[in-house]
C-alpha cells in the first residue's frame, strides 16, 4: 500500500474539498484548473500563505485559488528576465579580466597557476582541479555552439565564447577560485562604489548567488513561496551595501537588520542595484510593475485580485509598498537621465 496512491482528477477534487476544505463552488470549473495545474503545485506550492495546517483558510475556493497561481507565474515571469541579464553581464566582465589578464586562449587563461587550490564554501569545497577540467572538457568536446564552431573553425577559443556554453554556477565557482588581483579588476567593474574590495566583494558574491538561485527556482519550477537565500548572507558589509542599494527601494533600518535581502524583494533590490544600464533597470521595474495591474478591472472578481496581491506580498516577505518603491526608484533615474 502507498501513502501517495494514483487518483482521478475527480477523487483530487473529493480530497480538496474534504481534506483540504476548499470551497469548489463548481466542480467542472475545478476540475478543469486540475488538469491544468499540477495538484501538488496548488496545494503544496502555498500552503504557508493559504492554509492553516492541512486546511484551505476559510472562504479560500478554486477560483481564488487558481487566481493565485496565475499571479504567482505572472509575478515569476517578470522576475526571469533580470537574472539572465545579469548572467550575461557577469560573464561578459569575467570573459574580459580572464583575456586581458592571462590571454584568449584555453591554454593561457585556463592555467591552473592563475587560481587558488580550493576556497571553501559551507559544508562544500570549490576546487581548481574540479572545475578547471569540467571547463576544458566543454571546450574540447561540447556539442553545443558557439564553442563548438570555434573549436572547428578558429585556432583558440576565447572566454567570451567559452563562457557562453559554461553554466552561471560553473562561472561563478571560477570567480571564487580566481586570485585576488583579477577578483579586484571584477570588482571595479560591477561594485563600483569605491569601498575595500574585502567589503565589496561577499556583496558581489551574494548578489550573483542569488539571482542564480531565484532563477533555477523559477525555471525549475520548484517552491516558489518559501525561497529564502540568507543562508548565504556571509560578512555582508552594510556601509558597502548603503552605498550599493538605493534608500528608495531599502531603508537604513531595514539595511541595518538585512530586512528583505534574504528573500524574492532581496533578489529585486539587488538585481537592480548590480545591473549598470539605467535603461534596463527601468524597463526591468516596468515589466515588474505590469503584473500589480488588475487583468480584469470592472469584473466581479477584481477585488479579489487586489485580496490575492496582497496575501501574496505578505506571504512571501515583500513590503506591502512595493509598487510606490518602484515608482519612486524609476522616477529618479528618469531624472537622472535627463
Amino acid at each position: 500500500m502507498y501513502d501517495k496512491p494514483f487518483k482521478t482528477f475527480d477523487e483530487l477534487l473529493d480530497v480538496l474539498s474534504q481534506r483540504h476544505n476548499l470551497n469548489i463552488p463548481d466542480s467542472e470549473i475545478a476540475k478543469g484548473i486540475i488538469t491544468f495545474i499540477p495538484y501538488y503545485d496548488l496545494v503544496n506550492g502555498y500552503k504557508e500563505i493559504l492554509m492553516d495546517g492541512e486546511k484551505f483558510s476559510d472562504g479560500t475556493d478554486a477560483m481564488t485559488l487558481f487566481l493565485f497561481h496565475v499571479f504567482d507565474h505572472d509575478f515569476q515571469n517578470a522576475l526571469f528576465a533580470p537574472s539572465v541579464s545579469i548572467e550575461n553581464y557577469f560573464k561578459n566582465i569575467l570573459a574580459y579580466v580572464l583575456a586581458e589578464s592571462f590571454g584568449v586562449s584555453t591554454d593561457e587563461y585556463l592555467r591552473y597557476s592563475h587560481y587558488l587550490p580550493k576556497r571553501r564554501l559551507g559544508n562544500a569545497e570549490v576546487r581548481r582541479d574540479r572545475i578547471i577540467p569540467k571547463l576544458k572538457d566543454i571546450a574540447f568536446h561540447t556539442p553545443d555552439n558557439p564553442t563548438k564552431f570555434y573549436r572547428n573553425h578558429h585556432n583558440h577559443i576565447p572566454p567570451w565564447i567559452l563562457l557562453k556554453n559554461v553554466s552561471f554556477s560553473q562561472s561563478i565557482d571560477l570567480l571564487r577560485l580566481l586570485k585576488r588581483t583579477e577578483k579586484n579588476k571584477i570588482l571595479e567593474f560591477m561594485i563600483p562604489i569605491h569601498e575595500s574590495p574585502v567589503d565589496c566583494y561577499p556583496v558581489l558574491l551574494y548578489t550573483l548567488t542569488i539571482v542564480r538561485r531565484c532563477r533555477n527556482t523559477i525555471a525549475h519550477n520548484l517552491k516558489f513561496t518559501s525561497f529564502d537565500c540568507s543562508r548565504y548572507m556571509n560578512n555582508l558589509s552594510k556601509k558597502s551595501l548603503r552605498k550599493f542599494i538605493s534608500p528608495l527601494l531599502l531603508s537604513d533600518e531595514e539595511l541595518d537588520t538585512y530586512k528583505f535581502l534574504g528573500g524574492i524583494y532581496g533578489y529585486i533590490i539587488l538585481s537592480l542595484s548590480l545591473i549598470p544600464d539605467k535603461i534596463t533597470k527601468m524597463l526591468i521595474v516596468h515589466r515588474l510593475l505590469s503584473t500589480f495591474l488588475l487583468k480584469n478591472d470592472g469584473i466581479l472578481f477584481s477585488p479579489v485580485e487586489v485580496k490575492i496581491r496582497s496575501k501574496y506580498f505578505e506571504g512571501l516577505n515583500i513590503p506591502s509598498d512595493i509598487r510606490e518603491r518602484l515608482l519612486a526608484f524609476v522616477n529618479n533615474l528618469c531624472k537622472s537621465i535627463n
